[in-house]
């Protein structure tokens, strides 16, 4: 990744962290509108969770469909209090989470900058229901277990114990890491599973796979799906035989698939080449066994019969292409020059979900939604809006660079800005769209600390983009500008997101935990870590040791 002059600059950020500390924690029993807060004093707009009513809702989202839903996603969402050394002595530290599921196991989603270390971990408090004074219905977890961190990302995932009861009936969770395997079982034999790799490329998601599907020696494929279920590759291309001698000359031609019944269905196909192979296209994917019930005919003549199935081949440039130049050169470097997309069915219920969320989604609609324990204290939610978009430069630390050079190398990313009020302790609440139901889509974090743009785990760089501007996994930024006469603080929403090489490499870790977490060049001889030139998010506190300990994720080997 290109360095910038800078980088190793000595300059006081003008971004704050959202972590609650010593004089912005509120006393057992304070309210918050009694408690004194340099950025929201009064905290008004700020609606206790407990209390929440329908006419708390803004008037375009006014709905009893959009209260319980707003109800049942702050269920999950805790808070968070963490016992750290500073100076030389034990504070506590209090910010915000909620309860991800990857169809396997369940954690807690935070920010990197509340706890990035397994000690941290093992120090954290982790309390549902802390929604009023009375804490007798206050279900109180520890955490156990680092499980992903990135600071670049600001992101921090931990398992917790005990599990509740309830925790177990959530549904919220991301089809990007939701986990599948495509089975190969070849001519001789032999049985080789890989991992699928989904990438959203708009307006769906789409599988594919660096494995040849296309090997005539391939016998038989299969999905395997996270509830041990089995699902069956499907395509809308497929081969034929025999291949007529005017091959060249046909165009649009009849496919008359058989029925169970003895009836047979007609749909219009057309025959292409890819390569050396000749191969029909159809608007509709099918099974293998269809394949072999399917009648070319041209002129009301049956020409041919289908054979098996073919799998689109596309080149990896190619599929990536709606990356920006700099994101796609890494992709491609990482990436196999080849790959193969298929469908399957059945699909897991998460991607089904999904699909029908963004299929169903006609709403223009701008409100957001915030849940979190301001200043540790009880649950409460904020609304805002999206604001606008502007363009925002930011150093390899993440700090935003207000007056760049001719000769600047850092990174000018598209942003976005939103208006839900948020103070110390909103950090890692989730931030999403109260009227509509993404239950299969993790909640996106607020924090406080400017992004870079999405960054790959070891700071390298990729995106892909989005139907609409929050359909899926966003990181959320949040500058300290506040409008003083509306008394709105002004959040920023960086405008990409990791969908494949991040995400994935999420994911293997999190499948495989002996998987190593490596350490990238930060910190290392070349590029040290000082106070100076620390990632601002990492919290004004901490000290150059404390940073050099934390986990960098790089893709496993």
């Amino acid at each position: 990744m290109a360095r910038c002059y800078h980088d190793e600059q000595e300059f006081k950020s003008d971004v704050d962290i959202e972590v609650a500390r010593e004089g912005d924690i509120l006393q057992e029993g304070q309210d918050l509108d009694q408690f004194k807060c340099h950025k929201n004093p009064g905290h008004s707009g700020f609606i206790p969770f407990k209390d929440l009513t329908l006419e708390d809702l803004p008037e375009e989202v006014r709905s009893i469909e959009t209260l319980e839903s707003v109800k049942t996603r702050g269920k999950y969402v805790a808070r968070l209090v963490v016992d750290k050394i500073r100076n030389g002595r034990w504070v506590k530290e209090a910010g915000t989470g909620y309860v991800h599921s990857d169809g396997k196991e369940f954690c807690i989603q935070t920010n990197n900058h509340i706890v990035k270390t397994d000690e941290e971990v093992k120090n954290c408090t982790v309390q549902f229901f802390y929604d009023s004074h009375d804490e007798s219905n206050v279900l109180t977890c520890r955490g156990v277990e680092l499980v992903y961190t990135c600071p670049f990302r600001d992101l921090s995932y931990f398992l917790f114990d005990p599990v509740p009861d309830f925790v177990y009936q959530l549904d919220v969770i991301d089809p990007l890491l939701s986990s599948s395997s495509i089975i190969i079982m070849y001519s001789n034999n032999n049985i080789e599973q890989y991992r699928t790799e989904l990438y959203f490329k708009s307006p769906k998601l789409v599988y594919y796979t660096s494995e040849n599907l296309n090997n005539p020696q391939i016998e038989m494929v299969f999905i395997t799906l996270d509830d041990n279920t089995i699902s069956y590759l499907k395509s809308s291309y497929f081969k034929f035989q025999s291949i007529p001698s005017n091959i060249q000359e046909l165009t649009r031609i009849e496919i008359h698939i058989d029925e169970d019944d003895g009836n047979s269905r007609v749909i219009p196909g057309d025959v292409v080449k890819f390569s050396n192979d000749y191969v029909v296209n159809i608007s509709e994917s099918i099974f293998q066994d269809e394949v072999k019930k399917c009648r070319l005919v041209w002129n009301g003549e049956v020409i041919a019969q289908g054979t098996r199935l073919y799998f689109q081949q596309v080149k990896s440039r190619e599929f990536f292409s709606d990356m920006d130049d700099d994101d796609l050169e890494e992709t491609v470097q990482q990436a196999s020059p080849n790959i193969w997309l298929f469908d399957f069915y059945p699909l897991p219920k998460v991607i089904e979900q999904y699909n029908e969320t963004v299929n169903n989604n006609t709403s223009t609609c701008d409100t957001l939604c915030c849940i979190g324990h301001p200043h540790g204290g009880i649950k409460m939610v904020t609304f805002g809006r999206f604001i606008g978009r502007s363009p925002e430069r930011f150093d390899f630390h993440g700090r935003r660079i207000t007056q760049p050079g001719t000769d600047c190398q850092c990174k000018e990313v598209s942003c976005v800005k939103y208006s839900c009020k948020t103070c110390p302790g909103s950090s890692g609440s989730p931030v999403f769209i109260p009227e509509r139901k993404y239950n299969t889509i993790s909640n996106i974090s607020h924090f406080m600390g400017e992004r870079v743009k999405a960054l790959l785990p070891n700071g390298t760089s990729t995106n892909g983009h989005l139907p609409s501007t929050i359909a899926c996994q966003l990181q959320l930024i949040e500058s300290e500008a506040i409008d003083d006469e509306r008394n709105t603080c002004i959040n920023i929403l960086r405008d990409t997101v990791i969908y494949d090489s991040a995400l994935n490499a999420i994911a293997k870790c999190r499948l495989e935990p002996s998987l190593p977490l490596k350490q990238t060049d930060i910190g290392d001889d070349e590029y040290p870590l000082d106070e100076s030139v620390r990632d601002p998010d990492w919290g004004p506190t901490s000290s150059a040791e404390d940073d050099k300990q934390a986990h960098f994720i790089t893709k496993p080997n």
